[in-house]
């Protein structure tokens, strides 16, 4: 009975896909990454796009706050990786109404 829930507990986390794309990357490599992939000049809406096709969720924050400061207008990407304990990755893409000027992070864990 005990291998019956071995089996079916396999079964059930391999098909659950984590992102590809964070998988064991710490905080500053997925900055690198997002910093190479989205350079300060790229238009918003082929930011947005690339940040979707990611599986990050992306919405428009007008005058908020970001890491203690406030009043900024930036795009704010959020993915959460993982099964129980998820790392939460959140990006900043600061920009000036049309193009990326900054790409910013600030990642975390979300617990149960």
């Amino acid at each position: 009975m005990a291998w019956i829930g071995v089996v079916f507990l396999g079964g059930a986390l391999g098909g659950c896909k984590l992102s590809q794309t964070a998988e064991g990357q710490s905080p500053d490599e997925m900055l690198s990454k997002y910093r190479e992939k989205i350079v300060s000049g790229t238009s918003l809406r082929a930011a947005r796009a690339m940040m979707e096709a990611d599986g990050f969720a992306v919405t428009e924050e007008t005058g908020a706050g970001w890491k203690g400061k406030k009043n900024f207008t930036f795009l704010r990407c959020v993915r959460d990786d993982g099964i129980v304990i998820k790392r939460r990755w959140e990006f900043a893409l600061m920009h000036n109404g049309q193009f990326v000027t900054e790409v910013d992070i600030r990642p975390g864990l979300v617990y149960p």
